[in-house]
């Protein structure tokens, strides 16, 4: 009877570790897709708020036009009035167009330069655009600076800088 037993034997199984390390691989590949997704809806909901916050400063900053009525602007180095009718046009015209990107890269001149009466700046300039699902290539890159200093930049298409200039210097 004890030679049964020894006759017996476990069968050998076949090793789980090619399953076990494609379950690991598929999800780390799982994982870094969400991870991505995670920071594309942060930047996304980031770049929002900051836009945001451009437009709701940008807006206190044309409302502080009609205490005074009117607002300095240097175009191209000369100095121009802007009555409160073409200063409220110039924020529908800036926050209305949708498709801008963020940008830091402050080209070259000295474009047009607004100064409101709280102390914040905005400047717009002449800029060519490298945007490849883009209709234009030419556009203006907006920077302006709030009164405590925060600035939000960017450049979009949608506007063109002589269509600016000839607006605001009728």
């Amino acid at each position: 009877m004890a030679d049964l037993y020894d006759k017996i034997s476990v069968p050998a199984g076949k090793p789980k570790r090619r399953r076990d390390s494609l379950t690991v691989v598929l999800l780390l590949v799982g994982l870094g897709i969400i991870c991505i997704a995670v920071i594309l809806v942060y930047r996304w909901f980031h770049n929002d708020k900051l836009y945001d916050d451009y437009v709701s400063d940008l807006s206190r900053s044309t409302v502080t036009v009609n205490d005074t009525g009117y607002l300095f602007a240097k175009i191209d180095g000369e100095t121009y009035i802007l009555d409160v009718e073409h200063t409220y046009k110039l924020y529908q015209k800036l926050t209305h167009s949708k498709q801008l990107m963020q940008s830091d890269d402050m080209p070259r001149g000295s474009g047009i330069r607004v100064e409101y009466g709280d102390g914040s700046v905005l400047r717009i300039l002449y800029t060519d655009i490298d945007v490849s699902s883009w209709t234009r290539n030419t556009g203006i890159f907006v920077s302006y600076t709030n009164s405590e200093g925060d600035e939000f930049s960017y450049i979009t298409d949608r506007l063109q800088y002589d269509a600016l200039v000839e607006y605001l210097t009728e």
